[in-house]
């Protein structure tokens, strides 16, 4: 979106977030990139939790 918000956005200019790509053993198992319609935070512990399991152990 269009409307970047919080700590430091105006303060350095921040107009695009950059895809993030998550590997395990060279394998992608998430990427987040900007038009995402849910929060960075949100989506990756989705992603990841939905690929490797619940942290404590469970399976989802």
């Amino acid at each position: 979106d269009q409307d970047k918000q919080g700590a430091g956005v105006d303060e350095y200019g921040i107009e695009f977030i950059p895809p993030v790509v998550i590997e395990r053993n060279g394998e992608e198992v998430a990427r987040f990139v900007e038009d995402e319609p849910v929060p960075i935070a949100v989506y990756l512990a989705d992603r990841l939790e939905a690929v490797l399991g619940h942290p404590n152990g469970n399976a989802t």
